[in-house]
């Protein structure tokens, strides 16, 4: 085998590595669903692994809360279950985003989004004065 050859034979073993890898963590992914109650218990809220709202439950001890009260529980309760999905998620997303090459790609991604972000408000601070 040349040197060439086994080159592009690793190069086939480490994309297919990562696809594995990315589908896997897309499984994992789609398969979570995070319930949290509210501290007292007046209602849930399930997110998926975004975030998004799936459901909410509202018990009768929620409807007396008024609607200051339940509105502030509400809030106060799909912000926790937002904090908690996300944790899911970066676990679930481990098998990526430890592996070093994929690591090395996120951090030179985001210098450059910065290094971007930065010389635009440069240009927009020029443009302005």
């Amino acid at each position: 085998m040349t040197e060439r050859t086994a080159w592009e034979a690793q190069q086939r073993e480490v994309v297919a590595d990562l696809e594995r890898k990315t589908r896997s963590v897309q499984a994992a992914l789609e398969q979570i669903r995070v319930r949290v109650p509210s501290r007292n218990g007046e209602l849930g809220v399930t997110v998926d692994a975004r975030g998004h709202v799936l459901d909410i439950r509202l018990t009768p001890q929620a409807l007396r809360l008024g609607e200051v009260g339940l509105a502030r529980a509400l809030v106060e309760t799909m912000k926790r279950a937002e904090k908690a999905a996300a944790q899911q998620a970066a676990e679930a997303a481990a098998p990526l985003t430890s592996d070093p090459r994929i690591a090395e790609t996120l951090s030179a991604s985001r210098r450059l989004l910065d290094e971007t972000a930065a010389s635009r408000r440069g240009a927009t601070r020029s443009h302005n004065t």
